[in-house]
């Protein structure tokens, strides 16, 4: 995603369109199992410093984990870790960006879920 600003933007799932309102529709997701956040890598086109990762759910603002990791150089990847990021099924999760430098950033993310599948295999007569 782009973006012009230094407020926290909401990392957009699957367009790239971020937000800082933490209710839009591209800025959640849900996943129909349970699982954790592990991670989010950040390739950046700016420098940001201090940079701030969130885990969010249910459009609180207020992150349930933050990691911050300092994107110091361009083109590469940072990558903050999740510990206390669980989630339940179909729970309306985010992911936030609030970097604290103002410039015109564009920002590659990609994330890591570990999901708790369970299935039942059929068994044979």
């Amino acid at each position: 995603y782009a973006y012009n600003g230094n407020d926290k933007v909401y990392v957009p799932f699957g367009i790239d369109f971020e937000s800082t309102a933490i209710a839009s529709t591209y800025t959640r997701t849900a996943f129909p199992y349970s699982g954790r956040l592990l991670s989010v890598k950040i390739i950046s086109s700016q420098v940001s410093d201090e940079t701030i990762v969130g885990f969010h759910k249910a459009e609180n603002t207020t992150a349930i984990e933050s990691t911050m990791i300092d994107i110091t150089a361009v083109d590469t990847p940072y990558t903050a870790y999740f510990s206390s990021s669980a989630f339940d099924a179909d729970e309306i999760i985010h992911i936030s960006v609030d970097v604290e430098t103002s410039n015109n950033h564009v920002h590659n993310v990609i994330s890591t879920w570990q999901l708790d599948i369970v299935q039942d295999w059929p068994t044979q007569v």
